[in-house]
């Protein structure tokens, strides 16, 4: 890790879920499910700990599941621009 920081690649992860850089769609709540549970299990082998996620995304999604991708786009007239309520500890 570099000055503490360090990147977990889920690139594969997703690959085998069906998802690649090419065909990801963040209006797609399958697609965010499948993000979500790419990082939280990349967190959890990676530090050998449970990972909980406790992002409310129902106000980006209006029908947020537990471990559901955060996603925002800012752009005008996106469906994904509602401002965000986050907790966030590491």
């Amino acid at each position: 890790a570099d000055n503490g920081f360090e990147l977990l690649s889920i690139t594969e992860a997703l690959r085998g879920m069906g998802v690649t850089e090419e065909n990801f769609d963040p209006t797609s709540q399958d697609h965010r499910c499948k993000v979500g549970s790419a990082l939280i299990g990349a967190a959890q082998a990676r530090f050998g700990k449970r990972a909980i996620h406790l992002a409310d995304t129902s106000r980006v999604s209006g029908s947020a599941v537990y471990g559901e991708a955060t996603v925002r786009d800012t752009r005008a007239g996106s469906k994904l621009r509602a401002a965000q309520h986050i907790f966030h500890m590491d």
